[in-house]
């Protein structure tokens, strides 16, 4: 029962991850018809960069195993640094 319940959570996590990238990507695609100032597309550039980075990191830990409370912990702490970027996306949007 429990490698079923852990399967499940798995399955969920990667479409979740699946859905982080393709948002990214419509936000970027967005951005492009906007014409940015030079500091906001590099400040867009770099969070989308740490974005990507970090959902890949995000999905490495996911499909690792969970043996230790550390495993846990260093994927609950990417899921808090992937939100955390979004909150700085949506400050920069509000700033246009």
């Amino acid at each position: 029962m429990g490698n079923t319940v852990e399967a499940i959570y798995k399955i969920k996590a990667v479409l979740d991850v699946s859905d982080i990238k393709s948002n990214s990507k419509v936000i970027q695609d967005s951005l492009k018809n906007v014409g940015l100032p030079a500091n906001m597309s590099s400040n867009f550039a770099r969070i989308f960069k740490e974005l990507e980075q970090e959902t890949d990191n995000f999905k490495s830990k996911l499909e690792g195993s969970f043996n230790t409370k550390g495993d846990i912990s260093g994927l609950e702490k990417s899921g808090q640094r992937i939100s955390k970027l979004y909150d700085e996306i949506s400050s920069e949007i509000e700033k246009l």
